[in-house]
């Protein structure tokens, strides 16, 4: 996740002329990204039956 944030600052519409409405869009899509991952992440900590398919695999070597 923090990649990902870090990613949206690089391309933030401060670092390039976007219309106010590309802006808009852009930060309620992140926010709706950020809002789904926390609850991804809750939710997968609360199944008891939920295993991780990936969690043996070796770290995303783009991180």
């Amino acid at each position: 996740m923090d990649r990902l944030i870090k990613e949206f600052a690089d391309h933030s519409p401060l670092s390039k002329n976007m219309s106010d409405s590309e802006a808009l869009v852009r930060n309620r899509s992140f926010t709706e990204m950020k809002i789904f991952w926390e609850r991804w992440v809750k939710a997968s900590k609360e199944d008891e039956c939920w295993v991780d398919p990936f969690q043996n695999q070796e770290t995303d070597p783009r991180d």
